[in-house]
This record gives C-alpha cells, sequence and structure tokens, in this order.
C-alpha cells in the first residue's frame, strides 16, 4: 500500500494534509535511515492519531522511530509495507 493511501486510511479528513505535509517534509531531507521507511514506521506507530504522529516527528533521533515501529506485532506492521 502506498504512503498517500495509509495517510487517508488511518487518518481523519483534517489530519490528512498536516500528516501529508509532515510526510512530504520527511521525504525531502537525508536522515541517515531509508526515506520511505522512516515515513512508513511514523505511520504505523501513529495509528491514526495526529498528536501521537506530532510527538514521532519531533523525535530527534530517526532510528528511535524505526526500533519502535520494530518491536510492532508482524500484523499491525504488515499493514504498512516493508518497514
Amino acid at each position: 500500500m502506498d504512503i498517500n493511501s495509509i495517510i487517508v486510511r488511518d487518518f481523519t479528513a483534517t489530519s490528512q494534509g498536516i500528516v501529508k505535509v509532515g510526510i512530504q517534509l520527511i521525504l525531502e531531507q537525508e536522515w541517515g535511515v531509508g526515506k520511505e521507511q522512516l515515513a512508513r514506521s511514523i505511520l504505523q506507530l501513529s495509528k491514526g492519531s495526529l498528536p501521537k504522529f506530532t510527538n514521532l516527528m519531533a523525535m530527534i533521533d530517526p532510528r528511535d522511530v524505526l526500533m519502535l515501529a520494530q518491536e510492532e506485532p508482524e500484523e499491525i506492521r504488515n499493514r504498512y509495507g516493508q518497514i
């Protein structure tokens, strides 16, 4: 599933614009980790919650986000594609 479809599926219509801007920022910068992997991990951990999304966007080290995403059950990880 592509990232935009995940945003539409998981977030309310009012939150989607903010989330799309945040994800676009991730995809435009270098993080020392896979950009798409980081974006999918943040979406997975947010579970459609804008406050969770903004907290994850504020994490200083993106590797922390990837580690948290890997700790989620496989069933949840599979809904977000390759993490």
